[in-house]
């Protein structure tokens, strides 16, 4: 059996510039989040933390009732796939990345998200002023709580 070392020196150099193509989109997007000066500090320890509930929104913050927050970020531009709206979880003032908003096709105002692994659906109500966030279940559709 021969080995064509042509053919495997193209397949290394292509999976390479692929890999370089990755780490520039997301140094791109990783300077977008630091240029919004939100400060974010090193990723916490991620929690089984539920992102389910009524929001009040105010100056791109929605609050819960207990005090938990979630900041409304956006991207100058979209990168690749990623939408240019994302959430941030705030949590002793430190601000993490949560997930990208994806528009859902169900109604205006609405947004897919992802957080460790669990489908949320984000709802603004009056204007903006007030949110609400339904956890999905597998199918889809919003668990009944």
């Amino acid at each position: 059996m021969k080995l064509d070392t042509q053919k495997l020196n193209r397949d290394v150099a292509n999976a390479i510039e692929e890999m370089q193509k990755k780490l520039e989109i997301f140094q791109q997007e990783l300077a977008e989040i630091q240029s919004c000066g939100l400060g974010i500090q090193e990723p916490i320890q991620k929690t089984e933390l539920d992102l389910s509930g009524n929001y009040q929104v105010a100056n791109k913050v929605l609050t819960r009732n207990d005090g938990m927050q979630l900041f409304l970020g956006r991207r100058e531009k979209s990168i690749g796939r990623k939408p240019k709206d994302f959430l941030l979880l705030i949590e002793n003032g430190k601000k993490t990345y949560c997930s990208s908003l994806f528009p859902s096709l169900k109604a205006e105002g609405t947004y897919n998200l992802d957080y460790l692994n669990r489908k949320y659906l984000l709802t603004f109500l009056d204007v903006g002023t007030k949110a609400i966030v339904q956890r999905r279940c597998s199918t889809n559709k919003a668990v009944n709580q």
